[in-house]
């Protein structure tokens, strides 16, 4: 059997990718919470209670390079970030 590359994996179906996609512990909970709409960061770290900066971070970064989510950055003063 063919190793996986963590880049470039190959999918049996479609239920495979979207495992390999959403897996893990934090990605649905923040699925979940980003469904009611735009979301700021510091309100969608107080909706997953439990998560730490750096992992919220770096699962949102997954979740945008997969193309799940999409991050705006509005250039303003307080800062506005919001994730759909």
């Amino acid at each position: 059997m063919a190793k996986e590359n963590s880049e470039n994996p190959r999918f049996i179906c479609g239920l495979h990718a979207t495992l390999h996609v959403i897996s893990g512990k934090w990605k649905p909970l923040i699925l979940f919470f980003l469904d009611k709409g735009p979301t700021r960061y510091g309100e969608l770290k107080r909706s997953v209670r439990g998560v730490s900066d750096k992992m919220l971070i770096q699962q949102l970064k997954e979740l945008e390079s997969d193309g799940i989510v999409q991050r705006t950055d509005y250039g303003e003063i307080p800062l506005r970030v919001t994730t759909r």
